[in-house]
């Protein structure tokens, strides 16, 4: 993959290349009707090239009956190196995955990494004692179901309606204390539970480094947990199942991963369709989303506190200020949806022909806004030359010289004019 030219139009290119699967999509969701059909679940992960093994926050223990090695962590990665340690990949271990590979050890392409059953939500014991169930009442959190895809009946834990019983399952020391040394909650630090309060768990989160930094977080009881307690966590991982908030992961982990998570999450709904797009025209529009920030701390700049600002601006405002000698603007990175991030775009030539016209135009006129015509849009609503390719302003005052004797060579003709004519006459006249 070679890098881009400078004036090409990556913004058209990214557009075209979402855009024209988008017409494929809609045709075949028509077609299934919104069911799963025919789609085969992915049971195992195979290596894609050859490698050495390292594993990152992956514990394990070894199953009795089978000897498998099984997965009781939820974050933990496999990372794929080569010989000199260079990584590769990484690849996410899902939890009671079976582990086919050891820490150090070398592998050929296709290997087999791990498997797993994706239709199942399986909970590992990690340590071995006596089973007890806590808040377990029939009719009350439990009730016999029957499965109609097997014909198999089966107990199912359910939510209790006056919101005072909390299942959960503890595994306890075979003592006669009954010391609990595991707990299962059914539906960077050490997580422990803390009490119930308002329907809502805490789960508070101890640093390593300090023991007196705590977090608390809410958790609604009846969601399901990723974590247990004694469980150690990094910033960014999730507590509990759900979907994650964006802003959260800009916040916590910072625009790098935020960006990975919006590609991760755009390009899944395309691999179900079976569609393949380049990560980069993905990444294209993913850079928009981010190219605002919000002032911090203005400094000795003319920038106000809480102001959003395009990111080149803001640099260029502290490269001046730096030069004098003036203290810098602090700024935070500030994550924007495609609409918003296309209304408060730099042109407000380009803002007013997307939505909101009035709005836009009316705001410019109040503002005393000036249109640079940076961009290919508004110059293509003006008329103007568009500034790709040649056309790019950096070209401008380029001038091409053509050596005077390439126009006074004799261009001579590659066959006879008047034998072209008489074959051509010959052919018409049969």
């Amino acid at each position: 993959m070679k890098l881009v030219d400078i004036g090409e139009a990556v913004g058209i290119l990214a557009a075209q290349s979402i855009g024209e699967p988008g017409t494929q999509l809609t045709l075949r969701t028509f077609h299934i009707g919104g069911t799963a059909v025919n789609i085969a679940a992915q049971t195992l992960r195979r290596s894609k090239f050859d490698a050495v093994i390292g594993l990152e926050r992956v514990t394990v223990v070894k199953s009795p009956s089978t000897k498998e090695t099984i997965v009781t962590s939820r974050e933990g990665e496999i990372v794929l190196k080569t010989p000199e340690g260079q990584v590769r990949s990484k690849l996410r271990v899902p939890y009671g995955a079976t582990l086919a590979v050891k820490e150090n050890s070398k592998i050929k392409a296709n290997d087999e990494l791990f498997s797993w059953v994706p239709y199942a939500e399986p909970m590992v014991a990690d340590v071995g004692g006596v089973v007890k169930f806590i808040d377990i009442v029939d009719n009350q959190t439990m009730r016999e179901e029957l499965d109609e895809s097997t014909g198999r009946r089966q107990m199912t834990i359910i939510e209790d309606r006056s919101k005072k019983l909390h299942p959960t399952i503890q595994i306890c020391k075979k003592t006669k204390k009954g010391e609990m040394q595991r707990e299962f909650i059914m539906a960077v630090g050490h997580v422990r539970f803390g009490d119930i309060k308002r329907g809502k768990r805490e789960v508070i989160v101890s640093s390593e480094l300090d023991s007196d930094d705590e977090r608390t977080y809410l958790v609604p009881v009846g969601k399901h947990m990723r974590v247990h307690g004694g469980d150690h966590v990094r910033a960014g991982d999730k507590l509990s199942e759900g979907p994650i908030n964006p802003h959260d992961i800009l916040r916590v982990k910072g625009p790098r991963k935020v960006q990975e998570h919006l590609l991760n999450e755009v390009q899944e709904v395309y691999r179900l369709q079976g569609v393949k797009i380049n990560d980069k025209h993905i990444a294209v529009m993913v850079r928009q989303m981010l190219q605002k920030v919000r002032i911090t701390d203005p400094g000795e700049t003319d920038v106000l506190e809480g102001e959003n600002v395009d990111r080149s601006e803001f640099r260029a405002i502290n490269r001046v200020a730096m030069a004098e000698g003036l203290k810098p603007a602090r700024s935070e990175p500030l994550l924007l949806g495609i609409t918003k991030a296309s209304l408060t775009t730099e042109s407000f030539v380009s803002a007013a022909s997307f939505q909101e016209t009035t709005r836009v135009l009316t705001d410019a006129a109040v503002r005393g806004a000036k249109d640079d015509l940076k961009g290919l849009k508004e110059n293509i609503i003006i008329g103007h030359l568009i500034p790709a390719g040649t056309g790019v302003h950096r070209y401008e005052d380029v001038d091409f010289v053509v050596d005077q004797s390439f126009y006074e060579e004799e261009i001579l003709p590659l066959t006879d004019p008047d034998g072209l004519l008489a074959e051509l006459e010959g052919l018409t006249a049969e």
